[in-house]
């Protein structure tokens, strides 16, 4: 999907790319934000048909 493509690039970019990646290791669980986004394109697919 589009969207969780992107969402993995921005995480990407923060845990490797983001100047203060280092000081903010282990601070952030985007897996749950992924499973929320994976719920809400679920959802949206369902009421569109």
């Amino acid at each position: 999907m589009m969207y969780e493509s992107i969402f993995r690039d921005i995480i990407d970019i923060i845990h490797h790319d983001y100047l203060g990646c280092k000081d903010k290791e282990g601070w952030d669980h985007p897996e749950e934000f992924e499973d929320s986004l994976h719920e809400g394109i679920t959802k949206s697919m369902e009421i569109s048909t």
